[in-house]
C-alpha cells in the first residue's frame, strides 16, 4: 500500500470523531498472504469496467486513485455501497469523498499541521493535525437547543429506532450495465417465462430455486431475508400497498430484472426523544460542521490540480469533480 493511502487511512480516526461519517474513505483492506487490497464483489462499478485495476481513475495532485483502491474504500464502508450502487449521483458523492480525503491529508501538510519530511506520520500525529485543521476552517459548532433538536427529530423519526422492514423473496435475472439491447431482451423473456409460471400455480420459492441468479436465493428459495424499502427507490412504490403473500410484476433494479414476492411485515419501532436526544444533536452539530467543510475543500480543489482519467468518470464529471 502507497504512503499516500496509507496516511489517508489515519484519516478515519478523526473523521470518525468529528461525525464526518461520509468521509470515511481509502481504507483498503490487505490480505497478508498477496498483500494486494481485496476486492469487493458488491461494489457499485463491475470489475471489468475498472480493469485492469491498478491503473488510475483520477489523479489529485499527481496522486494516483486507482480502481483498486477506490473498491477497497467501499469494502471497508459498505454503507455508502447502496447509493453508489443505485445512481450517478451516488457514484458522484463517493468519489468527491474519496478526493476530499486527499486534498485534506494535503492541507494538513500545507498548513504545517503535519510535517513534510515525514511522509507516513503515526495515526496520533494525523488525529492531531486534522482536529487543528477543523478548528481553523470548520469548526464544529455548538450544540443546538432541544427546540431544534426535537424539530429534526419530529421530521426524521424513521432514523431513530427500527424502521418498517418487508421480508422478501426474489428471483433476479441479471443483466450487466453495459449489456446491449438483445441481451436484455433475452433477459426479460427469461423473467417473464418465470412470472408466468408463479401465475399459473407454482411456488414462488420453487421457481426461484430454479431460475434465480442470486445464488444465495437459489439456496434459500429465493428468500433475501428482511429489506427497507424506503431506501430501495426502485423497489418501494412497487410493493408499498402488497400484503404477505402478493407478488409485483416485473423490476428493473439496479442488478438485473426483478420479481418479487412478500413474505412477511413488520412495523417500524420509533425510539421517543428523550432516548435519542444525543445522536439527534450530534447530528445536527455534524450537518452544521459540513456545511462549513463543503466550501473550505472545494477551496483546496480550485487550487489542486484534478485530472478524471476513467471515461466513464469523465461521463460522470464532465464540467469538474466538485461541479454541480
Amino acid at each position: 500500500m502507497s504512503t499516500t493511502l496509507q496516511s489517508i487511512n489515519r484519516l478515519l480516526v478523526p473523521l470518525r470523531a468529528f461525525g464526518l461519517s461520509a468521509l470515511l474513505v481509502a481504507a483498503t483492506s490487505v490480505d497478508a498472504a498477496d498483500k494486494k487490497p481485496k476486492i469487493d464483489a458488491a461494489a457499485p462499478l463491475a470489475k471489468e469496467e475498472l480493469a485492469p485495476m491498478d491503473e488510475p481513475l483520477m489523479k489529485v495532485d499527481g496522486a494516483a486513485i486507482t480502481g483498486r483502491e477506490y473498491m477497497g474504500f467501499l469494502q471497508a464502508h459498505p454503507e455508502i455501497i447502496a447509493r453508489a450502487s443505485h445512481s450517478d449521483e451516488g457514484k458522484k458523492a463517493a468519489f468527491r469523498e474519496l478526493v476530499t480525503a486527499f486534498l485534506l491529508q494535503k492541507a494538513m501538510y500545507t498548513d504545517g499541521l503535519l510535517k513534510k519530511e515525514d511522509k507516513n506520520p503515526s495515526q496520533q500525529q494525523v488525529v492531531e493535525a486534522f482536529e487543528k485543521l477543523a478548528e481553523r476552517h470548520f469548526p464544529l459548532p455548538p450544540s443546538p437547543d432541544d427546540a431544534a433538536g426535537f424539530a429534526y427529530y419530529q421530521a426524521h423519526q424513521n432514523e431513530f429506532g427500527i424502521p418498517p422492514m418487508i421480508r422478501m423473496n426474489e428471483i433476479l435475472i441479471k443483466i450487466s450495465p453495459k449489456a446491449d439491447q438483445a441481451t436484455q431482451n433475452s433477459a426479460r423473456e427469461r423473467a417473464e417465462k418465470a412470472l408466468n409460471r408463479v401465475i399459473k400455480g407454482e411456488k414462488f420459492v420453487t421457481v426461484a430455486a430454479e431460475v434465480t441468479e442470486n445464488p444465495v436465493g437459489k439456496v434459500t428459495g429465493g428468500d433475501i431475508g428482511f429489506v427497507e424499502p424506503q431506501k430501495e427507490p426502485w423497489m418501494a412504490e412497487a410493493i408499498k400497498n402488497l400484503k404477505v403473500g402478493e407478488k409485483t410484476g416485473i423490476l428493473k433494479s439496479p442488478t438485473g430484472f426483478v420479481i418479487l414476492e412478500v413474505s412477511d411485515i413488520r412495523a417500524g419501532i420509533t425510539s421517543p426523544y428523550a432516548n435519542v436526544r444525543d445522536k439527534v444533536i450530534k447530528m445536527l452539530r455534524d450537518t452544521k460542521q459540513r456545511e462549513l467543510r463543503d466550501p473550505y475543500v472545494k477551496g483546496l480543489a480550485q487550487s489542486s490540480k484534478i485530472e478524471v482519467i476513467s471515461p466513464d468518470l469523465k461521463a460522470l464529471f464532465p464540467e469538474g469533480v466538485f461541479q454541480d
